[in-house]
């Protein structure tokens, strides 16, 4: 019996202690207060970073730090930064000063309650769309942090380099279907294999409004695979007629051959349909295209 009663004794103190301790636990307030490190730092995500930037839907992009040592920033930090033409690399080009504009000549700012902060570049298109180095991805913008309102800028991330192109608002893989016939040639329909992810065609930008038509090159009887491209011209905005031109760069010439269209659905703006009519001669025999 007195063994028992120290035993019980124990359990009864220990209990009281554990609730003792939680208590203290929960009175403390743990959720008031904020977890901080000990250096804030500045730093660029990415040191390499390739942007596209789309004809028609404004030459915009934003140039963005980021800011660590806190849930969140406790005021505005302004971070300095340079254009520094030391870091444009073999077989980069800077981008000249008079294509672009920033938003802040000298400093891009994360504000009170953020962690990135962010600077709109805006680029000259007339400039810019009429330079062929703006399709490669030559022209680049080189920025470096060089002061900033945090404990540190975290080493080798101080610097971004930006590589530069624009796409016609039209680029991009298309799903397709067509027919195809000529004098004495029975009729021959083809279209792309839906149950093959990469059987597409694509449309390559070869200026603001010009693309190349890329032959389906994956599980399909694509006629023109290996055989001929074309040029398509098309509407920046909205819906409206296109027109097809030889590529310099096809063994075969293509021409239009009536009348072609680029469509929006005004119900599903997602869906865009090309109407391409055209013709070309292979070993001899002219074939007359209609696709969709």
């Amino acid at each position: 019996l007195e063994n028992n009663m120290h035993i019980m004794n124990k359990f009864f103190k220990i209990t009281a202690a554990v609730l003792l301790l939680i208590s203290c636990l929960t009175g403390c307030g743990f959720d008031d207060v904020t977890p901080e490190y000990p250096t804030k730092s500045m730093h660029f995500v990415y040191q390499d970073y390739k942007r596209d930037i789309v004809v028609g839907e404004g030459l915009k992009f934003k140039v963005g730090v980021v800011f660590a040592g806190l849930p969140e920033s406790d005021r505005d930090r302004a971070v300095k930064y340079q254009i520094d033409p030391s870091l444009v690399g073999k077989g980069q080009t800077l981008l000249p000063a008079d294509y672009y504009t920033c938003e802040s000549d000298d400093q891009i700012v994360v504000k009170k309650g953020q962690l990135k902060g962010y600077m709109q570049v805006t680029i000259d298109s007339a400039k810019f769309v009429a330079d062929p180095k703006a399709l490669t991805g030559e022209y680049v913008l080189p920025v470096r942090i060089f002061d900033a309102d945090a404990d540190l800028i975290t080493e080798d991330k101080d610097y971004t380099v930006i590589s530069l192109k624009y796409k016609g608002k039209q680029f991009g893989n298309y799903r397709y279907s067509g027919e195809r016939t000529a004098a004495g040639v029975e009729a021959e329909k083809y279209s792309n294999n839906n149950s093959e992810t990469s059987s597409v065609r694509v449309l390559e930008t070869v200026g603001a409004d010009t693309f190349r038509m890329v032959a389906d090159q994956f599980g399909t009887n694509d006629p023109a695979k290996g055989k001929y491209s074309f040029l398509i011209k098309a509407p920046i905005l909205g819906s409206g007629e296109v027109t097809i031109t030889a590529d310099p760069e096809s063994p075969v010439a293509v021409v239009q051959a009536g009348e072609c269209r680029y469509d929006i659905d005004p119900a599903d703006r997602d869906k865009k349909t090309f109407t391409l009519r055209y013709k070309y001669t292979i070993d001899g025999v002219e074939y007359t295209a209609d696709d969709r």
